[in-house]
């Protein structure tokens, strides 16, 4: 089936994509109380490298790996491979994140909604400035320019976000006041 089938995404043109990077992310119960329906029209799901480790917890299945194999073991890599999962194995000497890697290969399938998980937390600042400053990335730009690819909510305003918070930032939110 076409990602672009509407029938899986509920949106003409395009579907909902989860891209997993190799910040903290919570478990599936924690993102599912925090945020009911986050993966409602999910149809694509992209490890960033060390981003596949979330998949099990967030109970996804991975359609396709991107990275430079610098955050998972090569065992790892091949375990991806036998699964039947298409791994894009990069130079480490590059330009971009993994992250962006995904965010690319994303927007090349045609997904027209992107959920990051894990884009912050973990050993890196650099990767989540790098992350939040995919915000403003040009392939997204490109992408509302000229009225034909623009994709707007229903009520027409343009919208672009990106949620950070940790597994310990979504307990902390749910316990009650003065504990």
């Amino acid at each position: 089936m076409s990602f672009n089938d509407t029938s899986r995404s509920g949106k003409p043109g395009g579907f909902r994509a989860a891209i997993l990077a190799d910040g903290d992310a919570p478990n599936r119960a924690e993102l599912d109380a925090a945020w009911p329906g986050w993966d409602d029209g999910l149809a694509f799901v992209v490890a960033a490298d060390g981003g596949a480790r979330h998949a099990a917890g967030l109970g996804v299945r991975l359609d396709r790996w991107v990275g430079d194999g610098d955050s998972l073991p090569a065992a790892a890599l091949e375990e991806l491979r036998a699964a039947g999962i298409p791994v894009e194995l990069v130079t480490a000497e590059k330009d971009e994140t993994d992250t962006e890697l995904a965010l690319r290969a994303a927007l090349d399938a045609g997904a027209t909604d992107i959920v990051i998980l894990g884009a912050f937390g973990g050993p890196r600042l650099d990767h989540a400035l790098a992350n939040a400053g995919l915000l403003a990335h040009p392939s997204l730009a490109r992408r509302h320019e000229g009225g034909g690819d623009r994709r707007r909510d229903p009520e027409g305003r343009d919208d672009a976000a990106m949620v950070g918070l940790s597994a310990k930032d979504l307990r902390r939110a749910r316990r009650p006041q003065g504990q």
